[in-house]
C-alpha cells in the first residue's frame, strides 16, 4: 500500500512520505485500514544518558479521496530534574492547525517561525530516518 497525502497547513517533504511509506509497507497495513500512528523510538534514550527523542505521526484515511489527512507530529522528551517524566516537548497538530511546544506555548501553523522550525525538524528527522537511528518502529492501524 502506498499512501498519498492531501495537502496540510505545513508541506511535507516527498523523502519524509517515502519513509513514512516504507513502514506501512513494512508493517502490512492494508486499504481497509482508516487511521495509522507510527511510533519512533530510540530504545536506549533516556533522561540521564539522552538520544533521539520518541516520535508519534498519525494519520487518518480521507473517506472521500482515498488519501491521507496528517493528523498530528508529536515528539516527547524527558522533563524534570530528580523524577524525570517522558513529556510531548512540541506537537504539530494539523487538525486544530496549531503547534505547542512546552514553556512555549501555543501558535498557528501558519506562523513563519512555526514554519520554520517545522522545515528545520523535517529535515533532522528524515536524517535520523536515513541513518536508522530509532531501533523500534511500531505501526497500529484500525
Amino acid at each position: 500500500m502506498n499512501i498519498k497525502l492531501n495537502k496540510s497547513s505545513l508541506n511535507v517533504s516527498s523523502k519524509l512520505l517515502k519513509q513514512l511509506n516504507k513502514q506501512i509497507e513494512l508493517n502490512g497495513v492494508t486499504d481497509e485500514d482508516s487511521e495509522i500512528t507510527i511510533n519512533f523510538r530510540d530504545l536506549s534514550y533516556s533522561a540521564k544518558e539522552g538520544g533521539y527523542h520518541p516520535v508519534e505521526i498519525s494519520m487518518r484515511k480521507d473517506l472521500f479521496t482515498s488519501n491521507w489527512d496528517l493528523l498530528y507530529i508529536t515528539d516527547f522528551a524527558f522533563y524534570g530534574l530528580h523524577y524525570p517524566e517522558l513529556c510531548m516537548e512540541f506537537d504539530f497538530n494539523f487538525e486544530l492547525k496549531a503547534f505547542f511546544m512546552i514553556n512555549c506555548g501555543s501558535r498557528s501553523l501558519s506562523d513563519s517561525e512555526v514554519k520554520g522550525f517545522y522545515k528545520l525538524w523535517q529535515t533532522s528527522f528524515i536524517s535520523s530516518l536515513e541513518s536508522d537511528v530509532f531501533d523500534e518502529i511500531e505501526v497500529s492501524s484500525y
